[in-house]
């Protein structure tokens, strides 16, 4: 009995165990690497929308909380988009944070009494103001974009410049140019009073997801960018399109107020068209499809910011920042195209996974769209228009 329990115990002890063979472990291993090659680009995928959406979702938030910051106050708010460049290409603009801004006191003078001379001339309208211990901090608190009404009445002018003049010592008059409505009374002297820009506020500003930017070269008003109007002021890197489209788009090189009368547009990219006799626009034809701020002319300044202001109600109130340094009250919805850093430009219009933030300007509401397009020289009228029409997307 002890023996063939002995016996037993050899031959289990002689017999192979089950496993795996070297050729069959391979197998199994080249098997999980393709696997995990065939996973790895629909996980990236995701994680990218996943960062993309998350942005969209920033800045809806900026929007609600400028929204609620100004019904809170009573007086504007706004949120300011810090645009960028690449420092390879200045051309290409983009924007990854997000300020509060709150709207400064109005500006009536120094002292009760202050005033001001309006004059009018030569297409140009002026206001001047004496530094007689009345203004004296008027270049401090008032810049370009601000708003202000004289005789505390209607209508409300934008301030289009600032210069000093010091040809009258002791004292300095400091002159500011406007757009608006020719002032009744050429010469007279009134009250007035400014109403400012909000101006960043010292809270930490909203970083949009690493990687995920607001892609400036593709946003906009609108479903196929601004037109050409008569009697505009038009500064450095604003850019239209003909009231009859060719397929071509004209940026300014130097600025001025366009004529009466629209000029004869060139198709050939480069060229120049002078628009207007008094203080004429000189236009640069940058080639079919839409552009943006700065898409063909490099300014010698720093980008400027985009700064959204909402009223009390809600409503869009004044946008400065996205055609030049000036203000203007939006007639359209407002666009965003929420993109990648690495592919700005057509890259990012072309990527169906890009989001669209669109803005109403009569409200303030905000909708999320894809893209939904692929990229060429026509299709910002239908990435927008699918933009605009959208509903939401769910989740955002």
């Amino acid at each position: 009995m002890k023996r063939a329990c002995v016996t037993r115990r050899l031959d289990s002890q002689r017999r192979p165990h089950p496993g795996l063979t070297m050729v069959e472990l391979l197998i199994v291993v080249a098997v999980m690497v393709i696997l995990m090659g065939m996973a790895l680009p629909m996980m990236r995928t995701g994680i990218e929308g996943r960062r993309l959406r998350e942005a969209a979702r920033q800045v809806n938030t900026g929007v609600t909380l400028a929204k609620a910051l100004a019904a809170e106050t009573g007086r504007p708010a706004g949120l300011v988009i810090d645009t960028e460049a690449l420092p390879e290409d200045p051309k290409k603009r983009f924007a990854r944070r997000l300020y509060l801004a709150e709207t400064p006191p109005p500006y009536a003078g120094d002292v009760v009494g202050a005033a001001a001379s309006i004059l009018s001339g030569g297409g140009v309208l002026q206001a001047r103001f004496n530094d007689d211990g009345f203004s004296s901090n008027l270049p401090n608190v008032v810049k370009v974009g601000d708003f202000v009404r004289f005789d505390y009445r209607n209508p409300v002018y934008v301030v289009t410049a600032i210069t000093e003049d010091t040809s009258t010592p002791p004292n300095t008059r400091y002159i500011l140019n406007l757009s608006g409505k020719p002032w009744p009374t050429n010469g007279a002297l009134v009250p007035y009073q400014f109403t400012r820009l909000p101006e960043k506020s010292s809270s930490t500003p909203m970083e949009l997801p690493v990687g995920t930017v607001i892609d400036m070269n593709y946003s906009g008003f609108g479903l196929a960018g601004p037109v050409w109007t008569p009697g505009t002021p038009c500064p450095v890197c604003y850019y239209c399109r003909p009231t009859s489209p060719n397929g071509y788009w004209y940026v300014v090189t130097t600025p001025g107020t366009t004529g009466a009368a629209e000029p004869t547009w060139t198709a050939v990219v480069g060229d120049t068209v002078t628009d207007g006799t008094s203080n004429p626009v000189t236009w640069q034809c940058v080639g079919p499809g839409p552009v943006v701020d700065y898409n063909s002319v490099t300014p010698a300044v720093d980008p400027y910011p985009v700064t959204l202001v909402f009223g009390a109600s809600g409503r869009m109130a004044t946008l400065m920042g996205l055609n030049g340094n000036v203000a203007s009250a939006p007639t359209q919805t407002l666009h965003l195209l929420i993109g990648n850093l690495e592919n700005l430009g057509d890259l990012n219009l072309a990527d169906p996974a890009t989001l669209w933030v669109s803005i109403g300007h009569l409200n303030g509401r905000v909708t999320t769209a894809e893209s939904g397009v692929s990229a060429s020289a026509q299709t910002i009228q239908a990435a927008r228009e699918f933009a605009q029409l959208a509903q939401g997307k769910g989740g955002l």
